[in-house]
């Protein structure tokens, strides 16, 4: 034992060796590839399945949004989603029901604030006639239909075809505020004050019309009542 370490093989008697055949190492190597292919098949299936999972449920509330967003679009008032999830999706849900409400409620305000024009047009007794770019109508109330004489919706007719008085043509054209006295061929030849304002975008104009045929008949009354008078007080007057 004192001897160097160098010397220790002169101690070595024998060898031990260890032997297996090479059956057995290509049958656990088979059997590891199999397990290895076992175990990628098992965690391919489970990540499509999760994967599948993840995107039905993602899928599934987009296509809730998508449906919400045809219903705000077809004008289905009072659809709102329901909003269970706290992620992105969530949010845009909820942004969307924030953006339903605020179309429902204007919507709301131009359906009165619709109302209440319609009804102070129809309750004046001056015709309202409403033009476009086009100087076709877009509005009418019940006085222009009864002044104008006409069983045909106005809505849509060219002014022109309904009212032939080259001043107001002229005042509607030029997109100029004015006034102008005009006889409608209809009716007797009514006598027909006209009022002319352009629209505040100036693409149209709006047209009051006044029948005043009866208030040019009492003038001419009124007229012929003096010229008689002085014609009939001429000669004692002349005597006195």
């Amino acid at each position: 034992t004192n001897r160097p370490w160098a010397d220790a093989h002169l101690y070595t008697v024998g060898a031990v060796i260890l032997a297996r055949p090479l059956s057995h190492v290509e049958e656990a190597s088979r059997t590891l590839r199999t397990l290895l292919a076992i175990a990628a098949g098992v965690g391919l299936v489970v990540a499509v399945l999760m994967s599948w999972l993840a995107s039905h449920l993602s899928s599934r509330a987009l296509r809730r949004l998508v449906e919400h967003a045809r219903s705000a679009a077809a004008q289905a008032r009072g659809s709102r989603i329901d909003v269970d999830r706290s992620d992105e999706l969530g949010v845009l849900a909820g942004s969307f029901n924030r953006i339903a409400a605020e179309l429902d409620r204007t919507v709301d305000v131009l359906a009165q604030e619709r109302a209440q024009v319609q009804t102070i047009l129809e309750s004046m007794r001056e015709a309202v006639l409403a033009v476009d770019a086009d100087n076709r109508i877009t509005q009418a109330n019940t006085s222009a239909v009864d002044l104008l004489e006409t069983r045909e919706p106005l809505v849509g007719r060219h002014l022109l075809d309904l009212v032939r008085a080259p001043g107001l043509a002229e005042m509607v054209a030029e997109r100029r505020t004015g006034e102008v006295a005009f006889e409608l061929p209809t009716g007797g030849g009514k006598s027909v004050l006209a009022r002319c304002a352009p629209r505040g975008d100036g693409d149209g104009a709006v047209i009051v019309m006044r029948d005043v045929t009866e208030v040019r008949r009492l003038e001419r009354v009124r007229q012929d009542f003096v010229a008689n008078v002085s014609h009939e007080l001429r000669t004692p007057v002349t005597v006195i």
